[in-house]
C-alpha cells in the first residue's frame, strides 16, 4: 500500500544568496525515487508519511534558485545534480530525530566538477515533520555558497586547456578555517575535550577519530605559463569524533592521537608527491585528482592496518612498535 504524503516546501534563507562566480544553469534529479525525498512517523502516530515538494525537488530547487538566489548571468554555467536528497527518522534517547543526507553535484559542460555531501538534524519530543523543510533549506544554502567558494578559487585549473607550462607548489596548511575542525600540529596533541560527538550506539568500538585531509588549489596565468598554489590540511573533526565515558583514559586518547598522526604522515606524502610530479598541460587536474584518491585510499589502508595489527589498541606491545615507527617517520618529514 501507498504511504500518505506530506508535502513540505523550501522557504529560503533570511537574505538573498548572491553568487559571485557561477550561475545555476539547470537542475538535475539523479535520484532512483524522484516521488519522495524519505519518510517520518506522521504526528503522534506510527504510521509512515512519505515526504515531497509540491512538484517535486527538481521544481523545488529550481524555484528556490529562482526566488532566492542573486545570480550574474554573464557567468559560467553549471548543472546541478541532485545525487542524494532524503531525510529519515531514528528514535534517540526518548526524542525523534529527522537526519537528512545529501550528496549534490555541480557539473560544467557535462562533467563533474565537485561533489558536495552533507548532513544534518533535528530533533523533537513528538514531531519533527514542522522541522524538515528548515534542513533542505540550509542544506542547499550551504552547498550553493560552499561551491561559489571552490569555483572561484579552483576554477582555472578546468578552464585552462592551451597550457604549455605547468609549476605546482603543494604546501601543508596549519590552519583550519572551519572551527569545528583541528589542523594538525605535532606540538598540541589532542584533548578528551576534543571529542564531541556523541558514541555510536551501534558501534563495539571504545573511541572514533574522525580525520582526513582537504586541498585548496589555487592558479595564476601568465601566456601559457601557469603556477598552481595548493594547499593541503590534515584534520581533525571534533564534530564526528567521540570517545566513550568509560574509555577516556590516557591510553586511548594516545591510540587515537596515532590516528590523527597517521593521518598527517600520509597527507605529508601526499605533498611531497605532488611537489615532484610532473603534470601534463591538458590534464593536469585530473592527474592532479587522481592523487589525492590515491593518497586517500593509502591513508584508509593504513588506517585499518593500524587498528587490525593492535586490535584498536588491546595489544600494547604492537601499539608501541606502530608509535615508534609512525613518530620515526612523522620527524622524517620535517
Amino acid at each position: 500500500m501507498a504511504l500518505q504524503q506530506k508535502i513540505i516546501a523550501l522557504k529560503g534563507p533570511g537574505q538573498k544568496l548572491v553568487l559571485q562566480s557561477y550561475v545555476v544553469d539547470k537542475v538535475v534529479d539523479d535520484r532512483a525515487d524522484t516521488l519522495s525525498v524519505g519518510a517520518l512517523r506522521a504526528g503522534l502516530g506510527k504510521a509512515l508519511v512519505s515526504l515531497n515538494f509540491e512538484e517535486g525537488a527538481t521544481a523545488a530547487v529550481t524555484g528556490y534558485i529562482q526566488r532566492f538566489v542573486v545570480q550574474d548571468m554573464q557567468k559560467e554555467k553549471v548543472v546541478l545534480h541532485l545525487k542524494k536528497w532524503e531525510v529519515s527518522e531514528r528514535m534517540e534517547k526518548g526524542k525523534r530525530v529527522a537526519e537528512l543526507s545529501s550528496v549534490l553535484a555541480f557539473y560544467k559542460d557535462g562533467d563533474k566538477v565537485m561533489e558536495y555531501t552533507g548532513s544534518a538534524y533535528v530533533s523533537a519530543l513528538l514531531d519533527v515533520g514542522s522541522h524538515v523543510g528548515g534542513l533542505f533549506d540550509k542544506n542547499l544554502e550551504a552547498a550553493l555558497k560552499e561551491f561559489d567558494t571552490w569555483w572561484q578559487n579552483n576554477r582555472a585549473i578546468y578552464n585552462n586547456a592551451y597550457l604549455t607550462d605547468i609549476t605546482a607548489e603543494a604546501r601543508l596548511s596549519t590552519v583550519a578555517k572551519d572551527k569545528t575542525k583541528i589542523a594538525f600540529d605535532r606540538s598540541v596533541p589532542l584533548r578528551m575535550e576534543d571529542f564531541q560527538a556523541e558514541p555510536d550506539p551501534l558501534s563495539r568500538a571504545a573511541a572514533l577519530t574522525y580525520s582526513g585531509f582537504y586541498m585548496e588549489a589555487q592558479s595564476q596565468t601568465m601566456g601559457s605559463k601557469t603556477k598552481v598554489k595548493i594547499s593541503v590540511l590534515p584534520y581533525f573533526d571534533r564534530r564526528r569524533s567521540w570517545i566513550r565515558p568509560e574509555a577516556r583514559n590516557n591510553y586511548v586518547l594516545a591510540h587515537e592521537q596515532l590516528h590523527f598522526d597517521i593521518t598527517a604522515l600520509v597527507t605529508s606524502q601526499f605533498v611531497k608527491t605532488i611537489n615532484s610530479y610532473t603534470f601534463s598541460p591538458t590534464n593536469y587536474q585530473e592527474e592532479l585528482a587522481e592523487l589525492q584518491r590515491r593518497y586517500e585510499k593509502e591513508l584508509e589502508a593504513l588506517q585499518e592496518q593500524y587498528d587490525k595489527e593492535t586490535k584498536h589498541g588491546l595489544l600494547k606491545d604492537k601499539q608501541a612498535i606502530w608509535e615508534d615507527k609512525i613518530k620515526q617517520q612523522l620527524r622524517e618529514t620535517e
